[in-house]
């Protein structure tokens, strides 16, 4: 369970955060990928304007704690993809 906590120490999981922030060009091609991308910017910022000031800060929170826990799910894609790079080079 250690060697676990140590491929998730916190360092690790922000420069692999980064690395895919980095490529986020990538992304930025896949029209699908666009247009979420933009609907989701657009709804946050319907919500962050309807919502009440006292509710705002709470708001924030939530988008907060979801990019931190965001960042692990790059980090586990990203040792999935390094585990397994060889053998998905053959499907």
């Amino acid at each position: 369970m250690k060697d676990l906590e140590q491929l998730f120490d916190m360092e690790f999981v922000e420069d692999i955060s980064n690395l895919v922030e980095s490529k986020m060009s990538v992304l930025q091609k896949v029209k699908d990928f666009k247009k979420k991308d933009k609907e989701l910017s657009r709804e946050m910022e319907e919500l962050d304007n309807m919502l009440p000031e006292d509710m705002k800060s709470k708001f924030d929170d939530v988008i907060r704690h979801t990019y931190e826990v965001e960042q692990y799910y790059f980090t586990l894609a990203y040792l999935i993809g390094t585990k397994y790079s060889k053998k998905m080079g053959k499907l």
